[in-house]
């Protein structure tokens, strides 16, 4: 029997976007709100670039290569080279330094020492103090300096060997003479490059009408989105991660365009080890001492009060038994923690922060650390080291050599007036464009991790 439902009139399409009155989610959802995230990822979100972002330690580039100025340790450790000339008690004696780049400026002359200046020669007969008669910088990387022993019973050129460690700490003058010979501080530029992230998902036919949703906390409405663009923010988010993690600095021609350069940024694993110092630590038998030499270095550089420990599980783990272990024996009295006050309480049993040495350090877990697949963490490899890591790092912000403020801790990023930020982007092409019944949900990233002075991390690993 036939049909005697009417037919659509010629020329008219079905359409049903009517009849939807869904509030579908922009992609700057997704990427400024962890309460969001968190009930659309399948996975949990504690990755490097997250925690950056919602910490609000984001800050623009205007370069591919960004850089910042920072100064070298105010006292500088000079060696000796060769055999010294004069010696005897209470003889000056002249040596030759070799200085680095740390401490010697391009011209040399406006390079410490400078006369009249006390100092200390670490001989391998102990320290010894003297007082500086004579400097001669005319020659790069190897000035001249005539000390004197403020002792005249020692013999410092018999103990000034080639390889003995001096430094200079400060100054005496006779009443009524001139000033001392001029000196300055040459700044070391550090830089690092922005990386291009790039991320596509294609479904096609069913596919692409899978959605996720979820009440917005805020406002109460229901929210929409793809269940594959969650998936390509999710990957390309954790990309980012691991880039900012184990991301060396370096360049290489594209491989699907030799004209053209991909730039990998340099990640917090690669600062550590170029400038920071590392650690190592015995795995599930971490102690206090572990601890303290961190906070050795930390006093050596010294770094700022607050610090940051970004871990993997075991690491983690380890360092959460050695404090309690150090703070308690018998069971933590909480009355004497924060004066019964929970959100006073600096030591817990599931420590996220606690002080020691007069450093606060506040711990998180950086799940990046642990991934399957990528530390393979989850295969019991007593080779694979990440989840047995911790970076100390420093927090907060400080001024660079040019007088600014700068963020210790930052993911850089570019943007422009056209597209706005860079450090997410997101766009969909539909049917309409791809002309098969298939969606693609690209996002792309331009951003790159910097570290401001990074000879403050310290990396313990087991």
């Amino acid at each position: 029997m036939a049909s005697t439902a009417a037919s659509p009139r010629q020329g008219t399409q079905w359409n049903v976007n009517s009849a939807y009155t869904k509030t579908f989610v922009s992609p700057a959802t997704l990427h400024d709100r962890p309460e969001v995230l968190e009930t659309v990822f399948d996975y949990d979100t504690t990755d490097l670039f997250s925690f950056m972002l919602f910490a609000q330690k984001l800050k623009v580039s205007g370069n591919v290569e960004y850089s910042h100025a920072e100064h070298d340790a105010r006292n500088h450790m000079h060696t000796t080279s060769g055999s010294p000339t004069g010696t005897g008690a209470g003889v000056a004696t002249l040596v030759t330094l070799t200085t680095g780049t740390g401490d010697h400026l391009a011209t040399g002359t406006l390079s410490a020492p400078y006369l009249r200046q006390q100092g200390m020669a670490y001989t391998t007969s102990g320290p010894v103090r003297f007082y500086v008669t004579a400097v001669v910088k005319t020659v790069d990387n190897a000035h001249t300096v005539t000390i004197k022993p403020t002792n005249a019973s020692i013999d410092l050129g018999t103990l000034a060997i080639a390889g003995t460690k001096l430094v200079f700490f400060a100054s005496a003058a006779g009443d009524g003479t001139g000033m001392t010979d001029p000196t300055s501080r040459l700044p070391v530029t550090q830089s690092n490059y922005i990386q291009t992230f790039k991320r596509m998902k294609k479904s096609d036919g069913r596919q692409a009408a899978t959605e996720t949703y979820w009440k917005d906390p805020k406002t109460g409405t229901m929210l929409y989105v793809n269940s594959i663009f969650t998936d390509g923010e999710k990957e390309i988010r954790d990309e980012m991660n691991w880039a900012f993690l184990f991301g060396e600095k370096s360049t290489l021609a594209d491989p699907s365009d030799s004209t053209k350069t991909a730039y990998f940024t340099g990640g917090l694993d690669w600062y550590a080890e170029q400038q920071g110092y590392t650690e190592a630590y015995t795995s599930g038998a971490m102690g206090i001492a572990d601890l303290e030499n961190v906070i050795q270095n930390l006093k050596y550089e010294k770094a700022p009060a607050k610090q940051l420990i970004l871990c993997g599980v075991t690491a983690g783990l380890d360092i959460d038994r050695v404090i309690k272990a150090y703070n308690d024996n018998t069971g933590i009295d909480f009355s004497q923690m924060g004066i019964g006050s929970v959100s006073g309480r600096v030591v817990d049993f599931g420590i996220d922060g606690f002080r020691h040495g007069n450093y606060t350090f506040m711990k998180k877990s950086l799940d990046g650390l642990n991934e399957q697949g990528i530390s393979n963490a989850g295969s019991g490899s007593t080779t694979v080291k990440w989840p047995k890591v911790a970076y100390v790092l420093p927090w907060g912000s400080a001024v660079d050599a040019g007088g600014k403020q700068v963020e210790r801790v930052a993911v850089r990023f570019m943007q422009n007036v056209q597209e706005g930020s860079r450090y997410m982007q997101a766009w969909t092409r539909g049917k309409e464009q791809t002309n098969t019944d298939a969606h693609e949900f690209n996002h792309q990233a331009e951003a790159g991790f910097q570290v401001f002075m990074a000879r403050q991390i310290n990396k313990l690993y087991a």
